[in-house]
């Protein structure tokens, strides 16, 4: 074993001492207690202020089981009535959320099979909203908050876990998560519960729960994101070199029964998704020059952007953050207590930076793909300069956290305002039907060129969500020219209504003998949804319609 990390992994004798004292348990439970509501409020706080966006929406459609061959919606065809893939009605067994998991995604179930349990409960009393399905992910997130301040009390001592958990109570990144019904505050939680295993080992020594929670978040983990796994790997490496005896023997059987069971539940699954999942990354290119330079300014930006989006005025002041990287190594003797959180940021960063060396990505680019390297920054910000507490200087170890935390404050509307990833205004098209659309007797066209076959999909699935019974009973889906019965349903709608990209108008015969009607909208990011009429002197003709007769075989 290397000498240098044969230390012992605390700075004071006893950092959990302070927590025996008489008075002090209260006292920090209720400063807990505090934090924890803070970033319940920050998180719930204008939860529905943007609509839901596609991986949302996916995240839907699969926790209503309707995943598998979910694109053959996308054929040209008459639906009548059209499917209801987000699961307002009605939605399949669970298995079928495996396996629509398996065929038509790629990542793998849990988080989705939470989705559908916490519908499943909830539904029935408050109805199925944009803020009740994202009331999940905020909870979830909460609960990281605190499995984090856990950890760094473990780790560090009270004083460094109270403003660990304030900044991640208040970071940017960490609230954008929270609001979005994507699987990123479960996987935060369940990789800093397997952090809390192995530190809880270190620290306390053997036991059978903490080798079973060890276990579960490992099969957790792996369940929610394929890019968990890696940051694993680091934590296992520094549970096999630092932890002795019964402790690294439990820790370890652990750990490979978590990834056993993983393997065994779903590796098949994970094979098949690897084989379509080149096709799934095309908006990840960055294939212009300069990838290099632009690899390494993303990767020095992450810490600072790990608190807020810095200005693009300051990103030279912003990278020096990532001297983040350097200083668990750098100052191994002194505080060896940092070591953890090295082989964590190595394990949580790896994924996101090699492929976009590798293959010329941009995940660097969405702070989602390294979301777990992240409470990495806000312990080391937290406890970098706690070198000795007894020392007249010791309140500078609050400068730095405090000033991490007010950056978070401060950043809150803007926080509120921006979002990673767009977030098209699909309720403003969704009120044009609500309005205008008769839902028995009217007709809705989806039209989309034949090699885009996801925008439509998403055009359905939103206006169906927002518009909810409002939304025409009788959908048509064309890739080209209308055949006959797209034609017949089409002639036959007293009322039509078009969904189609700017650039990308239905073919003639669609309208054919109609007039725009009054009621149209349209929006940046998004298809434009418009009325067509028959002119008031003008009675439809639908073409004859013949009985299918069955020939003898």
């Amino acid at each position: 074993m290397p000498g240098a990390l044969d230390v012992p992994n605390h700075l004071h004798s006893e950092p959990l001492a302070e927590n025996r004292e008489r008075g002090k348990g209260k006292r920090n439970l209720a400063i807990l207690i505090a934090i924890l509501l803070v970033a319940a409020a920050v998180r719930f706080y204008d939860i529905d202020r943007h609509p839901l966006w596609l991986d949302e929406f996916f995240a839907l459609q699969h926790s209503a089981g309707q995943g598998a061959g979910r694109l053959g919606l996308a054929d040209s065809g008459v639906r009548a009535p059209p499917p209801d893939l987000l699961g307002r009605r009605e939605r399949l067994s669970y298995p079928h959320v495996w396996r629509g998991m398996a065929d038509a995604d790629v990542h793998p179930p849990l988080y989705q099979l939470f989705l559908r349990a916490w519908r499943d409960m909830l539904n029935p009393i408050f109805g199925d909203g944009d803020v009740t399905i994202r009331a999940l992910t905020a909870l979830l997130s909460v609960a990281a908050v605190a499995a984090f301040y856990d950890v760094v009390r473990l780790m560090h001592g009270v004083t460094a876990a109270r403003w660990a958990a304030l900044i991640m109570a208040l970071a940017t990144p960490q609230i954008h998560w929270a609001q979005d019904a994507r699987p990123y505050a479960l996987l935060s939680l369940l990789a800093l519960g397997a952090i809390d295993a192995v530190v809880r080992f270190e620290r306390l020594g053997p036991g059978k729960w903490r080798a079973v929670a060890l276990g579960l978040c490992t099969l957790g983990v792996g369940l929610t994101h394929y890019y968990g796994l890696p940051a694993l790997l680091a934590l296992g490496c520094y549970a096999a070199i630092r932890l002795r005896g019964p402790a690294r023997v439990q820790a370890g059987v652990a750990m490979l029964a978590g990834v056993t069971m993983f393997a065994v539940l779903w590796g098949p699954s994970l094979l098949h998704q690897l084989r379509g999942a080149e096709d799934q990354s095309g908006y990840l290119l960055d294939e212009s020059p300069g990838h290099l330079g632009r690899t390494l300014l993303r990767v020095a930006l992450l810490p600072a952007r790990s608190l807020n989006e810095p200005s693009p005025r300051i990103a030279a002041i912003a990278c020096l953050g990532a001297v983040a990287y350097a200083l668990p190594v750098l100052l191994l003797r002194r505080r060896p207590d940092l070591l953890p959180w090295a082989f964590w940021m190595a394990g949580a960063l790896a994924p996101a930076v090699v492929l976009d060396l590798f293959k010329r990505w941009e995940q660097l680019d969405y702070l989602r793909y390294t979301s777990l390297a992240m409470p990495a920054f806000y312990a080391i910000v937290s406890t970098v300069l706690d070198f000795d507490p007894a020392q007249r200087t010791a309140w500078l170890r609050h400068v730095l956290p405090a000033t991490a935390a007010l950056s978070c404050a401060v950043s809150l509307p803007r926080a509120y305002a921006e979002t990673e990833t767009p977030k098209p205004d699909y309720p403003y098209l969704a009120r044009t039907l609500v309005q205008h659309a008769n839902a028995d007797e009217d007709v809705i066209v989806f039209y989309y060129p034949p090699h885009d076959r996801g925008s439509p999909l998403l055009w359905y699935m939103a206006l169906s969500w927002y518009a909810g019974d409002a939304m025409p009973r009788t959908a048509v889906f064309l890739t080209g020219p209308p055949g006959e019965p797209e034609r017949t349903a089409i002639r036959a709608a007293k009322v039509l209504w078009t969904v189609s990209q700017g650039a990308d108008a239905p073919p003639a015969d669609v309208t054919a003998g109609r007039e725009p009607g009054p009621a149209k909208a349209s929006g940046f990011g998004m298809p434009a949804v418009q009325q067509w009429v028959w002119p008031s002197a003008t009675t439809p003709t639908a073409p004859p319609t013949t009985t299918p007769t069955t020939q003898p075989d």
